[in-house]
């Protein structure tokens, strides 16, 4: 199941310039396959967030979505760094163009 990476005060997605299989470069969610089992421990994920150089690394985490709502994230996103994006945690996602 791929993992994306979430504020859960903001509700922000965190998004980025990514390359495909095709090593075409487009703007969208940042996701990661992982074992359901094992996952990433709690130490390594805050590691992995921290690369990211966000601001407030400690109010990100990484939580799980189903395929279909990761492909629904890229669609709201439309390719463009000019939109953020939201996600409830639960069933609800919202783009916003960037102030």
């Amino acid at each position: 199941m791929p993992y994306i990476c979430w504020n859960s005060e903001t509700k922000q997605v965190y998004t980025r310039l990514q390359l495909n299989k095709y090593n075409m470069e487009y703007y969208g969610v940042w996701y990661n396959e992982m074992d359901e089992e094992n996952g990433i421990p709690k130490i390594e994920q805050t590691e992995l967030i921290r690369s990211f150089g966000l601001q407030d690394a400690d109010l990100w985490t990484l939580v799980e979505v189903d395929e279909r709502t990761l492909k629904l994230f890229n669609v709201k996103l439309n390719n463009s760094p000019k939109v953020r994006l939201y996600y409830d945690g639960h069933n609800h996602s919202w783009s916003e163009p960037q102030p």
